[in-house]
């Protein structure tokens, strides 16, 4: 074997070696460029526009790029969700657990957006970055990418909060 053979063996060996090169190797990103949209047809008072750019999965973690446009005439507050039958989820990533009817998507819940979700959103504003959090979703499933949850004036008591689940769905 020549000189410059074996020192691209070595080197080679190293990088498959380094802990960067395994974490690399771990991470997936799945390029989407998904647009969904809350119609006026359906939802009269709070239209929004929802896009997920991609969704980057690690061992251990998950974020997704993406943004939400408020096209409705009312300013929108964002909060964690009260659990309600309106809206159960959270900004997160989540899939059937099988279970049937009812509130039957196990979620992973966001623990960091960059940048924050501010406290409202005005009518025409939109919000663009990445959130994410911990954990996994379970391969062979089919993966939503979940926005919200929204607060309308008056809500909870006058008009129903509401969080989105994309129609579109991903698996690994």
């Amino acid at each position: 074997m020549n000189k410059s053979a074996a020192t691209l063996m070595v080197v080679a060996t190293g990088a498959l070696l380094s802990p960067t090169v395994t974490i690399a190797t771990t991470r997936q990103t799945l390029r989407l460029n998904w647009v969904e949209q809350r119609s006026k047809v359906y939802y009269s008072s709070t239209p929004m526009t929802f896009r997920v750019k991609d969704v980057v999965l690690q061992r251990t973690s998950w974020a997704v790029h993406g943004s939400f446009t408020n096209r409705s005439g009312v300013v929108l507050r964002i909060r964690r969700s009260l659990g309600s039958y309106y809206a159960a989820y959270d900004f997160g990533l989540a899939w059937s657990s099988g279970l049937g009817a009812g509130h039957d998507l196990e979620e992973l819940r966001y623990s960091f957006a960059r940048p924050r979700f501010p406290a409202q959103i005005r009518p025409g504003q939109s919000w663009s970055g990445v959130f994410g959090g911990r954990g996994h979703p379970p391969s062979g499933r089919l993966v939503y990418v979940v926005f919200g949850t929204f607060f309308p004036p008056g809500a909870p008591y006058n008009t129903k909060e509401f969080d989105w689940v994309t129609a579109h769905a991903f698996k690994i």
